[in-house]
């Protein structure tokens, strides 16, 4: 049975069919569509013809463009605003970073993510698609330094790439590589490990989960449970409740001794 998921979040939707068997005429979206054949096999018709699209291709069709699709296969599609045709040349194409990048993107508006990690895996997309072949830029401490210290001093807030390529005084692009070789991760990850350090300080001090949550700028108590387990292999009321075992334990000693 066939079966389709929908995601939707600002300037993105993605929509991710499974086992599909129907047969789209010919249509054209208003926004630029890209999609990716996990499995199976189909079919694209574009600008008169017929053309395969197998499993793990991927293929782009701007806005306004009409084109035609039938096949048997699991896909991802995302429709993106914006002008995405000037880093196309061939409508499909079988290159594995491209298609990484374009699942990276879907995953984040599914989580849902915020503006920092979709600006991040948009710009990521962007690249791929250009298929840049510029040299990695330098490490350059300044900049560094100073997107640390300033994701350190707000980790509680939405922060987005822009916003943080001006304090480090880049322009996106070149930022986002600047920092990742300086640090060894990208900066929403880094974000991440920042407000999962801050939140142990704030379980080990009594705060409940919601307050945690809040206070280190996650989602919600779901969406932090979530990432502090899959980094600390344990869950925040766990961790919390651990803490206050073992002060309770030593006071109970300090007591009988």
């Amino acid at each position: 049975m066939a079966e389709t998921h929908f995601w939707r979040t600002e300037g993105y939707e993605v929509f991710r069919g499974l086992g599909m068997t129907h047969e789209y005429p010919r249509h054209w979206h208003e926004e630029t569509l890209l999609c990716t054949i996990d499995g199976g096999y189909g079919e694209l018709y574009y600008r008169g013809a017929w053309r395969p699209t197998p499993a793990g291709s991927t293929f782009l069709i701007p806005a306004g463009e009409i084109h035609a699709n039938r096949g048997h296969c699991d896909h991802h599609n995302l429709y993106l605003s914006g002008e995405w045709s000037r880093f196309w040349r061939d409508p499909i194409t079988t290159r594995g970073d491209l298609r990484q990048c374009l699942l990276e993107l879907c995953r984040r508006v599914a989580e849902p993510a915020e503006a920092l990690a979709l600006d991040e895996a948009r710009l990521d997309l962007e690249t791929a698609l250009e298929g840049s072949g510029e040299r990695p830029p330098g490490y350059e401490a300044g900049a560094v330094r100073r997107a640390r210290d300033y994701l350190i001093e707000n980790c509680g807030r939405n922060i987005r790439l822009e916003q943080l390529a001006a304090v480090a005084r880049l322009s996106p692009f070149h930022f986002t590589r600047v920092f990742r070789r300086g640090t060894g991760l990208p900066p929403h990850a880094f974000l991440l490990q920042i407000r999962l350090a801050r939140a142990r300080t704030l379980l080990r001090e009594g705060l409940d989960l919601p307050a945690v949550a809040a206070e280190t700028g996650f989602a919600d108590q779901s969406h932090f449970t979530r990432h502090f387990r899959r980094t600390f292999g344990i869950t925040p009321g766990v961790y919390r409740q651990s803490k206050n075992l073992l002060y309770r334990q030593r006071s109970l000693a300090q007591t009988t001794s």
